[in-house]
């Protein structure tokens, strides 16, 4: 089963996860240019993914941040340490 999606009412197209991360990360270093930038993560899907977007994109010039809030369930402040250090 392939995933498609619709940028146009009459034309669907394949989606390129390959080629959506570039075009990403490609806007990302656009948008920053010769800066730094900061983002902050949950250590859930959503922000996880657009912290690895930033960082494929600036690398070191990227700060993340995890606030642990202490309403994390038990265990799970590591296990989002372990994933963004990885």
């Amino acid at each position: 089963m392939g995933v498609f999606k619709i940028s146009d009412p009459g034309a669907v197209e394949a989606f390129d996860p390959a080629r959506f991360t570039e075009e990403k990360v490609a806007e990302i270093r656009r948008f920053v240019g010769d800066g730094k930038a900061a983002i902050a993560t949950s250590g859930g899907v959503d922000s996880t993914v657009c912290a690895a977007l930033a960082h494929r994109a600036l690398g070191e010039r990227l700060a993340c941040f995890f606030l642990d809030t202490g309403f994390m369930r038990e265990g799970e402040v590591e296990e989002v340490k372990g994933i963004l250090t990885s």
